[in-house]
């Protein structure tokens, strides 16, 4: 099976550097570089077909969003919290 060279090409926030060899499955791993600095070794597949798009910094930052719109939905319920807490949270 012949390799699609991926160097150089961007998938969501990561920029492929370098092959790095194979996974036990056969995939070609490639070395990326995310958009936040950090390094991940990802699988042609994953990348390909959209299963990785960060070094798994998107994913803390959807929770760190996702655990704000909780707080907001819980804080707004009667009796869920007084309008300083909802102050605080919009600071």
């Amino acid at each position: 099976m012949s390799k699609i060279d991926l160097t150089g090409q961007k998938f969501g926030r990561l920029t492929v550097l370098r092959d790095v060899g194979r996974s036990p499955a056969g995939n070609v791993l490639w070395q990326c570089l995310c958009r936040c600095g950090n390094t991940k070794v990802v699988d042609s597949k994953s990348l390909r077909r959209s299963g990785t798009k960060s070094c798994g910094c998107l994913h803390s930052e959807n929770g760190r969003r996702t655990g704000r719109k909780n707080t907001v939905y819980r804080l707004a319920r009667p009796g869920g919290g007084s309008i300083e807490d909802l102050e605080d949270l919009i600071r």
